[in-house]
C-alpha cells in the first residue's frame, strides 16, 4: 500500500484538474560509478501516496548490455519531496527498492522521480499525490485459520499453516484485490483490482456473494475496514459508506460523511455501535455511525475535551481500538491498556517508547488490522529507527522478555534477530500474529503462538511456542517474496504481490 503517511493504507488519483506548477530539482546527486552500458528502469511507471504521505513501494531495476552493474543508482526528487540519495543494487539481480520518500503536505500535480547512475540511460517513474491514495492492487498469498484463507474445508489442513493461493476464491472469478477485510463472522471482504465492484466470500463453503455500492461517475473505492457487524468502505472522493455486514446493496444513505468533510482513510475498531473510524483531510479523527438510525459522528478527544488535531494516520483494533499519528511521528491511542500514561482511558493520550516521558516517533502504523477481541489484543507501528514498537492489552504474548507490568511500548527489532543485512521493515499489520513486510517483498511474522497457521511459517511450525520472529513460507518451506503488504483476517493474512 503506497502508505500514506496514512495508513493505508489508502490511495487513488482524484478526478480532477490541478493547476499547481511542479518545479523539478536541479540538484543531482553525484552518479553512480559504473564500467559499461545498458538502461535502468522503475517497476511501475507511477506511485501515489496522499498529500503528506510516504511512498513505500518504490523499486527498480538496472539492466546491463555491456560491463558491470553499478553498486548504486543516484536518485533525484521534485521540489517538496524528499528521501535517500542513493538506492542501493543488487549485485546479482540489478533490483533495487527506494527508502522512504516523503511526500508534501499539499496535493500538487504528479512530478517525475530520476534513476542515474554513471554511462547509463536513466529510468524516471511519476510520483502522484491526491488527496486519497489508492493501494497497490494484486493478486494474493493467503494462510491460517480456514474460513478466512480462500479455500475453506477443501483443502488438507483445513487451517493452512502456509502461504498459497486462494484458490476457491480464484475459481470464482476473483484473482486481483485491491484491498481484502474480514467483516462479520466468517466471511472475507474484496475489492476488485479496479476499484468499481466488491464481494464477499462467506464461511467454510467460501460461497461468492455479490455486492453493489452508489459510486459516482468515475469514483472507486479505495479501501475496506470490517469489524465484527459492520462494513465500511473509503472512496476516492474521500466518502466513506458504512452498514450491517448483512446489506448486500450500498445506497447514498449510508455515507456517513458530516457537511464538508472528506475523509482519507478509513479503519476499524471492536464497537458494535460504530461504522468506522475515519480519518479527515484536515487532520481529524471521527467516529462514525453504522447504521442509519445511529448517532451523529464525533470527533476524537484529548483529556482537556479539545479535539485530536493533527493527525496524518490512524488504525484500529480492540486494544488500543483507535491510534493516530501526527506529521512529527508522535503517537496517540485511545482506549489501551498500554502503551500510555493513564489505563484504559476514553480520551487520546500520547504513547511512549520504553518509559515515561520519551516519545515513541513512527513513520507509520499498522496498514491493516483485525479488529477482533481474538486477534487484536495489540498494534504496532515502524519506528523511525527501524524497529517495530509493539504496545497493547497482551504485549507479553508478542515480544520476548515483556511483562504483564508492561506500561509502554516495546520494540522489537526484526533484522537483527533474524540476521538480515541490507533490508529494511517496509510496512507492519497486525492480527493474531504481527506481519512485517521487509523492503525485499520477503515477510516475517512473529507472536501469539497457536495453532491455527496464523503464523504462516510452514507445516512443522503450525504449533509455535515461541514469540520469536520467522518467514512466512510456501509448501516448500520457502520465504514468500514479492508482497507490498498483508492485509489481515482474525487468523491470518492476505499478502497482497506488490
Amino acid at each position: 500500500m503506497e502508505h500514506k503517511d496514512s495508513s493505508v493504507r489508502r490511495r487513488a488519483v482524484l478526478h480532477g484538474v490541478w493547476s499547481a506548477p511542479v518545479v523539478v530539482a536541479v540538484s543531482a546527486a553525484p552518479l553512480a560509478a559504473a564500467s559499461g552500458s545498458g538502461s535502468i528502469s522503475f517497476d511501475q511507471p507511477s506511485y501515489s501516496t496522499n498529500a503528506g504521505g510516504v511512498y513505500t513501494s518504490i523499486s527498480g531495476r538496472v539492466t546491463i548490455t555491456a560491463g558491470s552493474l553499478p553498486s548504486v543508482v543516484a536518485l533525484v526528487y521534485p521540489a517538496g519531496f524528499s528521501g535517500p540519495p542513493t538506492a542501493t543494487v543488487d549485485p546479482v539481480t540489478g533490483a533495487f527498492t527506494v527508502g522512504t520518500v516523503q511526500a508534501p503536505s499539499t496535493v500538487v500535480a504528479s512530478a517525475v522521480l530520476t534513476a542515474s547512475a554513471a554511462n547509463l540511460t536513466s529510468g524516471v517513474t511519476t510520483l502522484s499525490l491526491t488527496l486519497v491514495s489508492t493501494p497497490l492492487s494484486g493478486n494474493a498469498l493467503v494462510w491460517g485459520y480456514g474460513t478466512m484463507n480462500g479455500t475453506g474445508t477443501s483443502q488438507t489442513p483445513y487451517n493452512r499453516p502456509y502461504a498459497a493461493n486462494p484458490q476457491k476464491v480464484i475459481d470464482q472469478g476473483w484473482s486481483t484485490f485491491r484491498d481484502v477485510a474480514q467483516v462479520g463472522d466468517e466471511a472475507t471482504y474484496l475489492i476488485s483490482a479496479d476499484g468499481r465492484s466488491y464481494v464477499s466470500f462467506n464461511f467454510a463453503s467460501v460461497t461468492k456473494v455479490n455486492r453493489s455500492i452508489a459510486l459516482n461517475s468515475g469514483e472507486t473505492m479505495v479501501s475496506l475496514a470490517g469489524g465484527p457487524q459492520v462494513i465500511a468502505i473509503l472512496t476516492s472522493e474521500g466518502r466513506v459508506f458504512t452498514s450491517h455486514y448483512a446489506t448486500t446493496s450500498l445506497t447514498s444513505a449510508q455515507v456517513r460523511n458530516p457537511a464538508g468533510v472528506t475523509f482519507v482513510q478509513v479503519a476499524h475498531f471492536w464497537n458494535d455501535f460504530a461504522g468506522a473510524l475515519a480519518l479527515s483531510s484536515d487532520g481529524k479523527v471521527y467516529i462514525l455511525k453504522s447504521v442509519d438510525a445511529g448517532p451523529s459522528p464525533v470527533t476524537v478527544k484529548l483529556q482537556d475535551g479539545s479535539e485530536l488535531t493533527g493527525i496524518v494516520e490512524i488504525a484500529g483494533g480492540y486494544s488500543p481500538q483507535i491510534t493516530a499519528r501526527k506529521s512529527d511521528g508522535t503517537v496517540w491511542s485511545l482506549r489501551s491498556l498500554t502503551g500510555t500514561s493513564t489505563a484504559n482511558a476514553m480520551y487520546g493520550q500520547q504513547v511512549w517508547a520504553g518509559s515515561q516521558g520519551t516519545p515513541l516517533l513512527a513513520k507509520s502504523l499498522a496498514v491493516h488490522s483485525s479488529p477482533y477481541t481474538d486477534s487484536s489484543f495489540v498494534t504496532a507501528a515502524v519506528g523511525k529507527d527501524g524497529q517495530i514498537w509493539v504496545w497493547g492489552e497482551r504485549v507479553t504474548y508478542y515480544v520476548a522478555g515483556s511483562s504483564v507490568s508492561d506500561r509502554f511500548a516495546r520494540p522489537v527489532n526484526v533484522i537483527s534477530a533474524l540476521g538480515l543485512s541490507g533490508v529494511s521493515v517496509k510496512n507492519v499489520s497486525v492480527s493474531a500474529a504481527i506481519f512485517a513486510t521487509l523492503s525485499d517483498g520477503r515477510v516475517v511474522s512473529f507472536g501469539n503462538p497457536g495453532d491455527e497457521g496464523e503464523r504462516g511459517q510452514g507445516p512443522a511450525n503450525q504449533f509455535l511456542f515461541t514469540t520469536n520472529p520467522g518467514f512466512v513460507v510456501d509448501v516448500n518451506g520457502s520465504p514468500i517474496t514479492g508482497i507490498d503488504r498483508v492485509c489481515t483476517t482474525r487468523g491470518g493474512g492476505w499478502a497482497i504481490k506488490a
